[in-house]
């Protein structure tokens, strides 16, 4: 399945996603509930279990933290927001907390096959600046939390109307020890690889030891059922019937016609030409 054409979403939505699957093999750890333990430093709640640890290669120097994936096991999926690092996991592979382990595979299995695809965080509000105490006019330390999709690059506005990158931690900070340091009232740019999208926050105070609410959040991509048929209709050589396929491979059905397929990426193949596309159905992950 992962060799279908993908579509550009971009003609349905102001920023397009495209959506890869990836594959590997889930374990599971103790977790970090109740504190922020993990790699990412992110503060995971009491009882929350739908967290994990992504391998090495793709935390990717904590460029995934705070981003969440769509997991299927053996028996089941589920949906999971990273916030650790499994330094001796190969690339593709997920170590994830008991109970969420339990949720897609036996948990006498210990390791089986999984198949995933990074999502739009499901509980993300607003975007929010977190800076560290000793934050000052000489040093410069803050993390990016609650963020619907990954944030690739922080960038801050100089005093000459440049846009300066800040580099990123393995523990999910953006930091400056040396050279220019921005001094508050900040002007930042966020983007996310994932959407392409970039956003901007101007005046942003310094509050060292503490929050700043930003009150914005990355976009998210959405596609009408109109526009879907739109687009089945303007498609050369992709006619009824159809087949269409979970984006684990697994068959929905083939039908005459496009049904109403909420929440979901599905490939549609066309019987009669054998091409196939992937599209997003009211939201994509």
């Amino acid at each position: 399945m992962r060799y279908f054409l993908s579509v550009l979403l971009s003609l349905f939505a102001a920023y397009s996603f495209a959506v890869e699957m990836s594959e590997g093999e889930g374990t599971f750890y103790g977790g970090v509930a109740g504190s922020d333990g993990g790699n990412c430093r992110i503060f995971v709640e009491e009882g929350n279990y739908r967290h994990c640890a992504m391998n090495h290669t793709d935390y990717d120097s904590s460029s995934t933290c705070g981003a969440c994936v769509h997991v299927f096991g053996p028996k089941g999926e589920i949906e999971l927001k990273i916030v650790d690092r499994c330094p001796e996991c190969k690339k593709g592979d997920i170590d994830m907390t008991p109970e969420a382990f339990e949720s897609i595979a036996n948990k006498e299995d210990g390791r089986v096959k999984i198949k995933w695809y990074y999502i739009a965080c499901p509980d993300a509000k607003t975007i929010k600046f977190q800076f560290v105490p000793s934050m000052n006019q000489w040093y410069f330390d803050l993390a990016v939390m609650d963020h619907r999709y990954d944030v690739s690059s922080l960038e801050y506005l100089n005093k000459n109307s440049e846009w300066v990158a800040v580099k990123r931690t393995m523990d999910n900070h953006w930091q400056i020890i040396t050279g220019e340091i921005p001094q508050a009232p900040y002007t930042f740019r966020l983007k996310s690889s994932m959407t392409d999208e970039v956003l901007v926050f101007e005046n942003v105070p310094l509050v060292a030891g503490g929050e700043y609410d930003t009150k914005k959040q990355f976009a998210l991509v959405e596609v009408n059922e109109t526009s879907i048929h739109t687009y089945i209709n303007d498609v050369d050589n992709f006619a009824a019937p159809y087949t269409i396929y979970n984006i684990d491979g697994s068959v929905i059905g083939t039908y005459d016609y496009i049904p109403n397929i909420e929440n979901r990426v599905v490939i549609v193949k066309s019987q009669k030409s054998g091409r196939a596309i992937k599209l997003v159905s009211r939201r994509s992950y």
